[in-house]
């Protein structure tokens, strides 16, 4: 498990690695892509994925999003 801040403006850019991805928004916007779909995410929303689909996270918010990330194996 991981807690993450991302700043406004802030985005991951495309990637992908073996594993499965899971997050709960606590706080903020999380804008999310998987393999070209795309997701925005607010506070109490949560979402799950396979980590080898091509995925990127974003906050085009104005404040700072946390989100609790659960990562397996885990790749931070």
């Amino acid at each position: 498990m991981l807690l993450s801040t991302i700043e406004p403006s802030a985005d991951s850019g495309d990637y992908t690695h073996d594993g499965v991805e899971a997050g709960f928004v606590l706080s903020g916007r999380l804008d999310l892509w998987v393999s070209g779909q795309f997701f925005q995410l607010e506070k109490g929303d949560s979402f799950s994925f396979k980590s080898t689909e091509v995925h990127r996270c974003a906050n085009s918010g104005d404040e700072p999003t946390k989100v609790v990330w659960v990562i397996t194996p885990p790749h931070y």
